[in-house]
């Protein structure tokens, strides 16, 4: 077992009660302004075909959510230093929520991207501060778990929303599974507001995130320099995730000869393993900080290039995707978690939002890049080399987290 030469230490493990009813909430929101972000990627044709627009246009409304993401989420927490982070989540759950229900109701493409452009907004400020705002409710010994916990909302979202989605749009429009999902956040941020505890920020903290930068200093840049690399490798992680798994239903279809009733039953297997990953990213996180990382990264860079030469083979491209969804669900709480725990707590607001920009422009560049494959090409059979080579630099900036730790211990 390493040492976790982190911010204060290593992982404490001073036994207490787990708080997993105040943590259900959370996770569930986190879930549900996932599953609003990347709704368009799981009813992708459906979408299309109503808005009467290419299906490359429906990628463009999952890139521009994390850009206006990208461009808002620190300027916001700046201006809602001092505010309840309850309130704020709670707040800006329900106006992502909103932002949602006007996308579902669009009379057409202008309507659908200027609705994403809200719920956007409200998404940035909400993932800045729900995983600050969960951390005032966790001992130190249940950090990790914690933020696992709360972070792997994302990873349900993956296993059960979006491939229901994706299934569910069979039967009934599009705009109902985007209400659902507008109505279920409206009735978690009612919950969040009225049965969590409030959290104020102390004036330290608050001062940190008005900054919204660290420190001034070579001192200060040494303490922050690991949170940032982690936040650099989320990025290519997540970049290497969603250039492919924007376009996944064309890449089954056109490049796997997958019919769509069996398509459901593929996004499902990813999703499955990514909730396994959720629940190794804890034991992970605490056990092996240093090389675990590492090891992920390049099993997910595996993963994908499994995928990219499945071809037409079922049982190769099923083990290709449950490998990618067990790394998914594990880095992502991993990477989160380990930032958070080598953060001053002062800083913690700052180092949140970062990981919030470098997520979403990961999301962003990602779809982005997707889409220049598949529109260069005709066709995204290339995507999954694009993720590996992406997964591998990952790796790489583990390796210099990993090498930088003994120096902090």
């Amino acid at each position: 077992m390493e040492r976790p030469a982190v911010y204060g230490g290593p992982m404490p493990t001073t036994p207490g009660r787990f708080p997993w009813a105040r943590l259900a909430p959370l996770c569930l929101a986190v879930m549900l302004t996932v599953s609003a972000e990347t709704l368009p990627a799981g009813v992708m044709p459906a979408m299309a075909a109503d808005l009467g627009v290419p299906e490359t246009a429906i990628g463009t409304l999952v890139a521009v959510w994390g850009l206006t993401v990208i461009l808002t989420s620190i300027p916001l927490v700046r201006l809602l230093a001092r505010a309840d982070r309850r309130a704020v989540v709670g707040i800006a759950l329900t106006g992502m929520a909103v932002g949602n229900l006007a996308t579902a109701l669009a009379p057409g493409y202008a309507a659908a991207f200027a609705s994403r452009l809200v719920g956007a907004t409200f998404h940035g400020v909400f993932w800045a501060m729900v995983v600050v705002y969960a951390s005032s409710l966790l001992r130190p010994a249940h950090l990790a778990a914690g933020i696992a916990i709360v972070t792997g909302g994302s990873q349900l979202a993956a296993a059960l929303a979006i491939p229901a989605a994706a299934a569910a749009v069979e039967v009934v429009s599009w705009r109902w599974i985007c209400a659902a999902v507008s109505i279920a956040a409206l009735g978690i941020a009612a919950v969040i507001l009225r049965a969590l505890p409030p959290d104020p920020a102390d004036p330290p903290a608050a001062a940190d995130v008005r900054a919204a930068r660290p420190a001034p200093g070579r001192r200060a840049a040494g303490r922050l320099a690991t949170p940032l690399l982690l936040s650099a490798a989320a990025l290519l992680f997540v970049f290497g995730h969603f250039v492919v798994y924007t376009y996944i239903t064309r890449f089954l279809t056109q490049v796997s000869g997958v019919d769509d009733a069996r398509q459901g039953l593929l996004l499902g297997i990813i999703g499955v393993a990514s909730i396994a990953g959720l629940v190794l990213s804890g034991p992970v996180t605490n056990r092996w900080p240093s090389r675990g990382p590492i090891v992920l990264f390049a099993l997910f860079a595996a993963a994908m290039v499994l995928v990219g030469t499945a071809g037409p083979r079922l049982g190769l491209l099923a083990a290709g995707l449950a490998l990618w969804g067990l790394m998914f669900g594990t880095i992502g709480p991993t990477v989160q978690a380990l930032a958070l725990h080598a953060t001053p707590p002062a800083h913690r607001a700052f180092v949140s939002a970062a990981m919030v920009v470098a997520f979403n422009l990961g999301i962003s560049s990602g779809s982005w890049a997707g889409g220049l494959v598949l529109g260069a090409t005709s066709s995204p059979a290339l995507s999954p080399f694009v993720a590996a080579v992406a997964l591998t630099a990952g790796a790489g900036l583990a390796v210099v987290v990993a090498v930088r730790r003994p120096r902090q211990a």
